[in-house]
């Protein structure tokens, strides 16, 4: 497995960042992927499987780093969070 260079914290910061946003002003359009789980990268989906693992999987496939791409299960937009 040969991953891709590690991102110093600010630029990988700034990425998750970037894509957490896609993310949230997306949410109306990715209810179309309700249950499954993604992984995001650049406002773009890489990765959309049925479970975390398998979107691992296919990340290291990619030669992606799992603990440096926004990894995310879509729920269904009735779902509320108690935090």
């Amino acid at each position: 497995m040969n991953l891709k260079m590690v991102p110093n914290e600010s630029e990988l910061l700034g990425s998750i960042e970037k894509d957490n946003n896609w993310l949230n002003v997306n949410q109306d359009e990715l209810q179309k992927y309700k249950g499954k789980t993604i992984a995001v990268k650049d406002e773009k989906i890489i990765v959309l499987s049925d479970t975390i693992e398998e979107v691992i999987i296919e990340l290291e496939k990619m030669d992606e780093n799992p603990a440096f791409v926004l990894i995310e299960t879509i729920p269904s937009k009735d779902v509320a969070f108690i935090l």
